[in-house]
């Protein structure tokens, strides 16, 4: 199985192309703004690195939030269109479960984004979500955490607000590591296909008068 993976929710523009479980071609390219005119050559020079046809992609993996607002809605257009243009499936994961993939699944891992005054956070262990993605308030998400955090477990934190929770959340590891696409496409390539084209995950409204907010 061919499945391209695609993640354009964060400050990145991350695309791999895996055969089962072997990358084929993948590149990240730092990418703050601008995804919709980047992804689209993006994934057309992994497709020329891997020397495979988009006609022989078997399904899509994409990330569907929280993160950015317009990065989520370019990438999730983007596959949504090629999935339709080739009727293969597409399939949506959270940033946090594809960021908590990413740390390679050990221990209680937290994946932790900055959303204005407070936080998107979930925690995860062994890569399976210990509870429900969230937006909170700091209080409420080191409680969070705290209520998964087993005596004398150590605490991961991953994600591009894995610094400045770990200001908060004392007694964390961070992990300095990006968004894996081929993480993505791999975890893609395994979840049973859905009825319809996924949806974008917004964990809280964005605020007024902002073009694009954190």
């Amino acid at each position: 199985m061919i499945t391209l993976g695609i993640d354009t929710a964060l400050d990145q523009c991350a695309v791999a192309l895996v055969a089962d479980d072997r990358p084929l071609a993948v590149a990240v390219e730092p990418m703050r703004r601008g995804h919709a005119g980047g992804l689209g050559p993006v994934v057309r020079g992994v497709m020329a690195e891997a020397g495979v046809g988009f006609d022989r992609i078997d399904r899509i993996g994409v990330t569907v939030g929280p993160g950015s607002f317009t990065g989520v809605r370019i990438g999730l257009a983007f596959a949504r269109a090629l999935g339709a243009a080739r009727a293969r499936p597409v399939i949506g994961l959270t940033t946090l479960e594809a960021l908590s993939l990413s740390a390679k699944p050990s221990g209680l891992t937290c994946a932790v984004l900055v959303a204005g005054a407070g936080w998107h956070v979930q925690p995860f262990r062994g890569g399976a979500a210990l509870a429900d993605a969230r937006f909170a308030e700091t209080g409420d998400a080191i409680a969070v955490v705290q209520a998964n955090l087993q005596p004398g477990e150590a605490l991961r934190l991953i994600g591009p607000g894995a610094p400045a929770f770990a200001a908060v959340q004392h007694a964390a590891e961070v992990l300095d590591i990006l968004l894996d696409p081929v993480a993505l496409a791999r975890a893609a390539a395994t979840r049973a296909p859905p009825d319809g084209p996924p949806a974008a995950v917004y964990l809280r409204p964005p605020y007024p008068n902002l073009v694009e907010p954190a």
